[in-house]
């Protein structure tokens, strides 16, 4: 998991430094739902990768938050957003879709001008579970809002990056 998502991030930061007009950028990690160890770890290895990629030219600030605390104004005020959903009976968690849902206010995104980029992780229970749906559904969404999307940087992650938890070798990784 620390790997492919240690990637990811980088290829996300490395791709917003041509547009950022600041020596900073701010990268906002959400996940849900708030009680998923997996997906705890994958925010965490996100962020990980997003910090490999700082330079001596660039500031990169992260927040780490799950659905619960994170609010609309750190969705306006972030240069990126990686989104990281549970897969849910192969869609995105309720919790996600309900913070969305909620909090998000397409005109004021819309009307704000800034380019803001986009990105997303999941955690699945097995293969072909719906990651890959879930990753696009979340990009989807994203992409209503205004968001540039990202992909991964090989061809094997294009749309995101997805664990798979319940399934060996990884289920007796926790047990």
């Amino acid at each position: 998991v620390r790997n492919v998502a240690s990637t990811h991030g980088m290829a996300i930061t490395t791709n917003i430094t041509h547009t950022n007009k600041t020596n900073t950028i701010d990268i906002l990690i959400v996940y849900g739902p708030d009680h998923d160890p997996w997906l705890e770890e994958m925010a965490i290895a996100v962020q990980q990768g997003c910090r490999l990629e700082n330079s001596n030219t660039v500031t990169v600030r992260l927040q780490v938050k799950t659905v619960s605390n994170a609010t609309f104004v750190d969705v306006l005020t972030a240069d990126v957003i990686l989104l990281g959903s549970a897969v849910y009976n192969a869609n995105t968690h309720p919790s996600v879709q309900h913070w969305i849902d909620e909090q998000w206010d397409l005109h004021q995104l819309r009307r704000s001008g800034r380019i803001q980029i986009g990105g997303a992780f999941v955690t699945a229970g097995g293969f072909s579970a719906g990651q890959e749906g879930t990753l696009q559904s979340l990009l989807q969404t994203m992409m209503v809002f205004g968001f540039v999307i990202v992909g991964g940087d090989t061809w094997e992650s294009p749309f995101g990056v997805a664990a798979i938890t319940g399934e060996a070798p990884f289920m007796s990784y926790r047990q």
